[in-house]
């Protein structure tokens, strides 16, 4: 009868690791809980030692016993021997016949010497057998002696083994500690990068920002120099109008002011044109400027969108970093109680991830289209226009220097990103290879590659016979298919109709147990699949109103309780009492029936 209580474990107190997130200084707390866990171990080893070369003491002491034991036994076998030797020659010197007559007068004294010897042999003989009785006692003895002996050697031969199985598990402890001491180092390191890159993210940001702003710059640039042209364009067609004005014939009355007006507009129109197509060549070399600068920013943009795809990366590589960590959590509380440094740092990833989730790259402002139409009015002199486009081409090629230094660094932080993305892929390699669970994804999937290899053979081999079947057979075919069907249904319903009834009997069944035997049964579903029931059978009885109930194993003929103390008191009392070795009928439910009858009656009276 097995109850489901919480199994003690026994061992050596587990390190207590507390260092911080530094990946290169321990603390001071981790130094001396290792020094007290090696003092600790130094003198469980020095006692174990002890304890080993006591009992080899003890085996040697008992040996040197059984050999002095053995000698003796042997002395006393040997004395045996020479006392049956000189009794047998001392009867045959006095049964052998002496030369010479005998006179008959001294027959009778010969008989009566006879007689005597007669009576010593017997004696002898007696001394014998007492003596062969002590040495079977002896050798009795000894067995026994020797038996113990070697019972108290095995016994002390597993002790021994059990110490060294003790040593070699301690050992075994330090080796996994010191694993978990430097994986613990390993993930502070990872968790230092973590805090280099959210702090790179964020320089990364700022420069994201200001490009940003010079992209608006830019912008509102081309849309003037975008007034510039159209302006140009309504000169050139005032110009071609002049033009037509000019080259057309003179009337008949021929006007001198009004032709002289003419020309000296047409020579203020020339020289206009000359400072126009200045102006024009000036905001060709700026619009080439701009969209130059355009395209640096384009690229700039671009490698904005790799540094957040990037981000996005080493989120991803955080989220699995916290996994590890989970994974990490799970073996060092199974091996050793390190939970407190672990919740720690598990706090400093989640704290380190949100930042990383809050600082969301910041969108590029939606350049605005003039709400007002190009000035029409006359543009101003040469000088002051010219200073103007100077201005701006200084201030665009200070521009363009601080976009090559932005594109510089970026391009180092996207190095040195590449080069921690590249480490990380390694490293994710190795422990997707060293993780059973995708090593058996990789087995199905190549099972389920093959299969699909397989599958497609197979329609590829049948494709060509499909015209082969002749239209009788396949009518034939599905003639048998229907019927088929047809009879898949009806013993569908069929099965449906027994359900039914198997639950209205089920029901009937277990409510008449319920109400003659006082306990509600049913089978335990089986937790990997919940479809199928188990061989365990849970009975509870309705006379108990707490949590307890029993199980019993249909196939391992097993009892198990389950429930408050006093409910598995009660139980194994009533099991010890009515449970028969021997497979008679007994009455254990009934008695245990009985038993919370009697007790629920006693509380209600209470």
């Amino acid at each position: 009868m097995a109850s489901d209580g919480p199994s003690a474990r026994s061992g050596l107190t587990p390190i207590r690791s507390s260092d911080g997130l530094s990946p290169v200084k321990v603390p001071r707390e981790a130094d001396l809980s290792w020094q007290v866990w090696n003092r600790e171990s130094e003198s469980m080893r020095h006692h174990y030692e002890d304890i080993i070369r006591r009992k080899d003491d003890e085996f040697r002491k008992l040996k040197q016993n059984f050999d002095f034991l053995k000698d003796e036994a042997q002395q006393q076998q040997s004395k045996l021997k020479n006392q049956e030797q000189i009794l047998a020659a001392e009867k045959r010197r006095s049964l052998s016949p002496k030369p010479g007559s005998i006179p008959s007068s001294s027959e009778v004294e010969l008989k009566s010497k006879v007689n005597s010897l007669v009576v010593l042999l017997k004696e002898k003989e007696a001394e014998v057998n007492q003596l062969k009785q002590e040495n079977a006692l002896l050798d009795q003895n000894l067995r026994e002696n020797n038996q113990e002996l070697q019972q108290t050697l095995d016994d002390h031969q597993a002790e021994l083994d059990l110490l060294k199985q003790q040593a070699a598990s301690h050992r075994a402890e330090n080796v996994d500690r010191e694993q978990l001491t430097d994986e613990i180092r390993r993930l502070s390191s990872q968790v230092t990068d973590l805090k280099a890159k959210v702090s790179s993210k964020e320089q990364r940001q700022f420069s994201v920002a200001v490009l940003e702003e010079e992209l608006a710059r830019y912008r509102k640039h081309a849309s003037e120099l975008e007034g510039a042209k159209l302006r140009i364009k309504e000169l050139e067609l005032d110009n071609m109008k002049l033009e037509a004005r000019l080259n057309s014939p003179r009337p008949a009355t021929n006007n001198d002011g009004t032709y002289l007006e003419l020309l000296a507009v047409k020579d203020k129109y020339d020289e206009l044109s000359i400072e126009f197509k200045g102006l024009l060549d000036k905001c060709q070399w700026l619009e080439d400027q701009g969209l130059e600068l355009a395209g640096q920013v384009e690229a700039a943009e671009a490698k904005v969108s790799a540094m957040r795809d990037e981000r996005d990366e080493a989120q991803r590589q955080t989220q699995l970093r916290q996994t590890e960590i989970d994974f990490l959590r799970n073996q060092i509380n199974s091996g050793s109680d390190n939970g407190d440094y672990i919740k720690r740092l598990e706090a400093q990833v989640e704290e380190l991830r949100r930042t990383t989730q809050q600082q969301q790259p910041l969108q590029p402002p939606t350049s605005q289209s003039p709400s007002s139409s190009p000035s029409v009015k006359r543009m101003r002199v040469e000088n002051d226009v010219y200073k103007k486009l100077r201005q701006q081409n200084t201030e665009y090629a200070v521009q363009v220097k601080r976009l090559d230094q932005a594109k510089q660094q970026l391009e180092g932080q996207v190095k040195r990103l590449e080069q921690i993305i590249s480490q990380q892929k390694d490293v994710r390699v190795l422990q997707l290879r060293a993780n059973p669970l995708t090593t058996d994804q990789f087995i199905k999937q190549e099972q389920i590659d093959a299969l699909r290899e397989e599958n497609r053979a197979l329609r590829d081999e049948n494709w060509h016979q499909r015209d082969v079947v002749p239209k009788a057979t396949y009518d034939a075919l599905q003639q048998e298919m229907s019927v088929v069907r047809s009879r898949v249904d009806s013993v569908g319903k069929r099965n449906l109709r027994l359900k039914e009834q198997y639950q209205k009997m089920t029901t009937k069944v277990t409510a008449a147990i319920i109400r003659y035997f006082g306990y509600e049964f049913r089978f335990v579903e089986d937790p990997t699949n919940p479809l199928q029931v188990t061989s365990k059978l849970k009975l509870q009885s309705k006379h108990y109103q707490g949590s307890g109930y029993l199980i019993i194993d249909i196939d391992t003929q097993e009892l198990e309780v389950h429930g408050p103390p006093e409910f598995k008191s009660l139980c194994t009392s009533v099991a010890e009492q009515w449970v028969d070795p021997q497979n008679k009928p007994t009455l254990l439910l009934a008695a245990l029936s009985l038993k919370l009858f009697s007790s629920s009656n006693s509380d209600r009276a209470a």
